[in-house]
């Protein structure tokens, strides 16, 4: 016997179309912890600024998420994107709102971190922080995203007669 409960919409909506994106956000950000541990461990990022470092970890990170949420809400796996031109258009877009949100996000965070009074080099660390991560991610998003892509079905073209 099935469950009556309705499913909630964004979770029916995003699991499909967010299941291709997860492994590859799981290595860059596991990349990316490496980097910031490793540059700890051998002095290169400075014990006072490791917080700012990981707070721009964390805000890249939301900011994918944000972003990929858009895509998935969207409708990744509508019938209309079998449309060739239809799907590079929509993920022009896509990408361009991700950027949006990525800035947003950044411009929130470096807003308060600003009106808290941190010293200039921690608002530093975090801008440089946020920026490596959130490039990384935004590639390995791109590149999943043209993987899914090829992946579709096409649409069959209608023979007139």
């Amino acid at each position: 016997m099935s469950d009556p409960r309705p499913e909630p919409a964004l979770a029916t909506s995003a699991a499909p179309a967010l299941r291709w994106l997860t492994p590859g956000v799981i290595g860059a950000v596991a990349a990316a912890a490496a980097v910031a541990v490793l540059g700890q461990q051998f002095g290169l990022i400075p014990a006072d600024v490791s917080a700012a470092v990981w707070l721009g970890y964390g805000c890249a990170l939301l900011a994918v998420v944000l972003g990929s949420l858009a895509y998935a809400k969207v409708g990744a796996n509508s019938s209309a994107e079998r449309d060739p031109h239809l799907a590079s258009t929509r993920l022009q877009g896509l990408l361009g709102a991700a950027f949006v949100v990525k800035v947003a996000v950044f411009g929130a965070g470096f807003a308060a971190l600003s009106l808290s009074d941190v010293k200039f080099e921690f608002l530093v660390a975090f801008a440089l922080a946020f920026a490596g991560a959130a490039l990384v991610l935004q590639l390995v998003t791109v590149v999943q995203l043209a993987r899914s892509l090829a992946n579709r079905p096409r649409a069959t073209p209608v023979q007139s007669r």
